[in-house]
């Protein structure tokens, strides 16, 4: 409740006068998207946005993606040398794990 927030350029509320990490230092990231498929690839709104983010950081970070819905066959056709899979999903009925 102390937690000041402001709006940032996409307008979204994010607290002010934290401690900045790089991508490197985090271990956990949660991923919202659209669809995702059984291979752990994901569409969404993001503009790619994550995949750079998701480039930045560590090898041995834990990406997890959080789904309505289950996975799609693998006919997600946009995918492409920069798309980076997810390691989890979870959705409302089960937790994939993708190699």
């Amino acid at each position: 409740d102390e937690t000041e927030l402001i709006l940032n350029s996409f307008g979204i509320a994010e607290p002010t006068g934290g401690k900045m990490i790089g991508a490197n230092e985090i271990d956990l990231v949660l991923v919202p998207l659209l669809a995702f498929n059984h291979k752990g690839f994901r569409v969404g709104y993001g503009k790619g946005h994550y995949d750079k983010f998701l480039a930045e950081c560590n090898n041995e970070a834990i990406t997890v993606g959080i789904s309505f819905f289950d996975a799609v066959d693998d006919s997600i056709d946009d995918i492409n040398q920069f798309d980076i899979p997810l390691k989890y999903c979870v959705t409302p009925y089960r937790v994939y794990e993708f190699d």
